[in-house]
């Protein structure tokens, strides 16, 4: 017997129809992040929303990964995204926002360099991930340098936590 045509599902993606007309509607600003232990099965989710005009945030896809390497994340981009939402919609696209982990925004950055269906989109780094990346390691540093002086870490984390919540009610 040859198994030379079975195929193996590696990538799960789900898509409702509530969920494919709100990227539709709202396709100029993806926000992708991964989560991880938020299922019975702790298997890893990668989830792509959009914000409508009132500022809610929508799912608009869910995909349960195999792993976090970043072929996945290209199949996911460079596949997955245009069969799902068809290249009109991709292209209305201006903005994507990932974090700061290059096996999840190197596929995107590459896709937008070559392939034309995401030729008018951006990346950006999410300001979130970004403020507590930066703001964890500020704090870091000021709790060694002023160690001498007693600052009590709960001051510090804190503040580090007004300045998130400021910043993402803005």
């Amino acid at each position: 017997m040859k198994y030379e045509t079975v195929e193996i599902v590696l990538i799960q993606s789900f898509a409702s129809d509530a969920m494919i007309r709100v990227v539709l509607i709202f396709p100029e600003v993806f926000q992708m992040d991964v989560t991880c232990s938020t299922n019975q099965q702790n298997r890893l989710l990668f989830l792509m929303v959009v914000k409508d005009v009132n500022r809610q945030m929508h799912d608009g896809n869910i995909n349960i990964l195999p792993s976090e390497k970043e072929w996945v994340f290209n199949k996911i981009i460079r596949t997955i995204f245009i069969l799902l939402y068809g290249e009109d919609m991709i292209k209305r696209n201006q903005l994507i926002l990932t974090d700061e982990d290059s096996t999840e925004y190197e596929p995107v950055v590459n896709a937008i360099k070559t392939i034309d269906t995401y030729a008018k989109s951006s990346h950006m780094q999410c300001v979130l991930h970004a403020l507590t990346k930066k703001s964890k390691k500020q704090y870091t540093q000021l709790w060694h340098t002023n160690m001498r002086k007693k600052i009590s870490f709960r001051l510090v984390s804190n503040m580090v936590s007004f300045w998130i919540l400021f910043f993402v009610f803005l």
